[in-house]
């Protein structure tokens, strides 16, 4: 089998560690630093693999070529979708004690051979990645000083000069960088109507609640595109954090599969080259839903994430013959009776044999789409 390499595509390791830097002096309340990862998965030719589920773990060492490592790391079992892995690290262990002001070396090892598990025979790949730390967000601790607005000119940013404590005085619009007020920044009642500007709330400003209103997480959709779009997943039985994907995790809970058994993943449904149908719920229009299985960890029985392999109904068929082929004898009686005159007997017997007809499987003229979920 040939060797399997894993080539870096973004700078998502400079960038995580520009969150560490940023976030290093925060409350331990804080969320937990994240290191998002991506690359795509070849062969030696530089081919990429074949799609499905491989078994991939991460590790941090301070030397980019032995020693121990500085963060165990975390075995992730990652869908491979035209070659590419999308990770994000530090959701299952986290960076405690993880010092990204030095030089730091992200060592990578894919199980090759395909037995679901990492072994001497899956090595890791080399040279170790190195983690590069970005210059300007250690300097970013230092403005929180700016938090006090003391002793600086805020005439830019606020309407009326420099005195934050002036009633009048507001920080202009345009100097809110978008999306940067949340819900939990702004005190119940805080903001009235008279106090929104008007056809300052636009339709696009509301998308994202209004849609998980009307398309709730856990929505599944037939789609008629190659990939999913933004705000959903392929239905291909993938394994997802549930820390990362908390509205999602509520919906279907591990309905079809725990994932990899951590404790923290759960999986999603797997529909491809599926027929779906409706849950019986007691309905039973189901004969066989006690029979019912699902992926492991996942539900069994008359419940949603199960499956069915596919079989025929109970049915039989009938045989129609016609002509035949006998013997005419005539005098004398027939053998064992009394009776004189001609009688019938068969010239011999034949064989009937029902042909087998059809294909690989029993379906309706259908159509193939991509079928996606809503997180």
């Amino acid at each position: 089998m040939r060797s399997t390499s894993l080539k870096t595509l973004l700078q998502a390791l400079s960038l995580a560690a520009a969150t560490h830097f940023a976030a290093s002096s925060l409350s331990a309340e804080d969320a937990p630093k994240l290191l998002p990862f991506q690359g795509v998965l070849t062969d030696a030719d530089g081919n990429s693999v074949s799609n499905g589920v491989r078994l991939v773990l991460f590790r941090v060492y301070s030397d980019p070529a032995s020693g121990t490592p500085v963060w165990a790391g975390e075995l992730h079992r990652t869908t491979v979708n035209g070659g590419l892995v999308n990770v994000m690290l530090g959701a299952k262990t986290p960076f405690t004690g993880v010092d990204f002001n030095s030089q730091l070396y992200l060592e990578i090892t894919v199980d090759i051979n395909g037995d679901n598990a990492i072994t001497a025979a899956d090595p890791p790949m080399l040279p170790r990645q190195a983690i590069l730390p970005a210059l300007y967000a250690k300097e970013s601790t230092l403005s929180r000083n700016s938090l006090k607005l003391a002793g600086a000119d805020c005439s830019d940013l606020m309407s009326n000069g420099n005195n934050p404590a002036d009633p009048n005085n507001f920080v202009r619009g345009a100097k809110i960088e978008p999306n940067s007020l949340k819900a939990s920044h702004i005190g119940p009642d805080a903001i009235s109507n008279e106090k929104i500007q008007d056809a300052a709330v636009s339709a696009s400003k509301l998308a994202y609640d209004v849609i998980n209103q009307l398309i709730p997480p856990g929505s599944i959709m037939a789609y008629g595109g190659s990939y999913p779009p933004q705000g959903w997943f392929a239905c291909d039985g993938g394994v997802v954090s549930r820390s990362a994907f908390p509205r999602l995790f509520a919906a279907i809970g591990t309905a079809w599969g725990v994932g990899d058994f951590s404790g923290q993943d759960f999986q999603l449904p797997d529909l491809r080259g599926q027929f779906v149908r409706g849950a019986d719920r007691g309905s039973g229009r189901d004969p066989d839903r006690a029979s019912r299985v699902g992926t492991l960890g996942g539900n069994s029985g008359d419940a949603v994430g199960t499956y069915q392999w596919h079989q025929l109904g109970y049915h039989s068929h009938g045989i129609s013959t016609t002509g035949g082929i006998i013997e005419q004898r005539a005098g004398g009686p027939a053998p064992g009776f009394d009776n004189p005159g001609d009688y019938f007997a068969p010239l011999g017997y034949s064989t009937i044999t029902v042909l087998p007809a059809g294909g690989n499987e029993t379906r309706p003229i259908n159509a193939s789409v991509l079928y996606i979920i809503k997180y």
